[in-house]
């Protein structure tokens, strides 16, 4: 009888439960961690741009012909002049529009305008006059 080794054996297969228990417990928590922080930047993002008052919120999004179609609302308390907007960090071309048609750089509070962009995309950052970046997704 052997029982020397089948007691090793269980030591063996019990410290590798505890091992990989005690790495999920750890990793579970950096993952917590990393995204409370992330919500916390993201946050902090967006509360700057409350409080510079450049917030903008799409209303609407549809894609034709190669070209993405924004409706954005100034949603803050000041204009925000639109200098460039990106695409995966490239910059691509684009126009505004008002409800007149008219082609227009600056977006003024409380009023809806179409954002053209001549690329497919969901996602485009507008860098204002001042250098902020303004992250949209459709």
């Amino acid at each position: 009888m052997n029982v020397k080794g089948i007691s090793e054996a269980i030591t063996v297969v019990f410290l590798i439960l505890v091992t990989l228990i005690a790495m999920a417990i750890v990793s579970i928590y950096y993952l917590h961690v990393v995204n409370l922080n992330q919500y916390g930047l993201s946050q902090e993002l967006k509360n700057y741009y409350i409080a510079t008052g450049q917030m903008v919120s799409v209303v609407y999004y549809h894609q034709t012909d190669n070209r993405s179609y924004f409706y954005v609302e100034n949603i803050g308390n000041i204009p925000i002049n639109v200098s460039k907007i990106y695409v995966n960090h490239t910059m691509v071309k684009f126009i505004i529009y008002n409800t007149t048609n008219t082609n227009v750089r600056i977006l003024y509070p409380q009023i809806v305008y179409v954002i053209e962009v001549y690329d497919n995309t969901t996602n485009i950052i507008i860098q204002t006059s001042n250098n902020n970046l303004i992250q949209l997704e459709a």
